[in-house]
This record gives structure tokens, sequence and C-alpha cells, in this order.
């Protein structure tokens, strides 16, 4: 009830702060506001526009993160991304875990 009621205004400070976060120069903080609107699901897709800073957008993890698209690993055979439908019932740790290291714990 309230968390739905909450997503436009949680929306609005993560675009407001992934702006700022371009503006500043830091690719860290603009892969952390996208991966986390994206993981409570705020429905933002214009990462491009809000996200102009060139040297930041020049870097390859902040383009596979605004186009979710696997440019780093891909002769690895390791998958920087899973469809949230496969991850229902998963904690975040072992979603997160792309090189299954859980396993192995």
């Amino acid at each position: 009830m309230y968390k739905e009621a909450l997503k436009p205004f949680i929306k609005q400070i993560v675009e407001k702060e992934l702006v700022a976060a371009s503006n500043k120069n830091s690719a860290f903080d603009v892969v952390w506001y996208i991966f986390f609107s994206r993981y409570i699901g705020l429905g933002i897709t214009n990462f491009k526009d809000l996200v102009t800073n060139k040297k930041v957008t020049s870097n390859t993890f902040v383009q596979c993160i605004i186009t979710s698209q696997d440019k780093l690993f891909s002769d690895s055979g390791v998958k920087l991304y899973r469809k949230p439908s496969e991850c229902k019932g998963v904690s975040l740790a072992h979603r997160l875990d792309v090189f299954k290291r859980h396993d192995r714990v």
C-alpha cells in the first residue's frame, strides 16, 4: 500500500540523483542508482537522457548497466544479467553472485 504510493517520489529522487552523479563524474554512483531503480522496479527507462556526461557514458561497465547488455564477460561464459523471473525467491546475495561462489562456501 505505502510502497506503491511512495514510488513516484522515490523515482523523482533517483532521477535527480542520477543527473547529479553524472554531473559529478561518478560512474559508481550512476551504476548504483540504475541498479537500485531496476531492483525496486521504479520504471525508469530514460537513463541515456539522465546520464549525459561523456566520460561516464564511455565507461564500459556503465554502458552494460544502461543497456542491460553484457559487454564485459561475453567470452568467459559468466552471465552478468538474469531475467527477474529467474530470480523469484532468490536472495539478493545469491542473485548478485555471478561467479557462483555461494556453492563453495
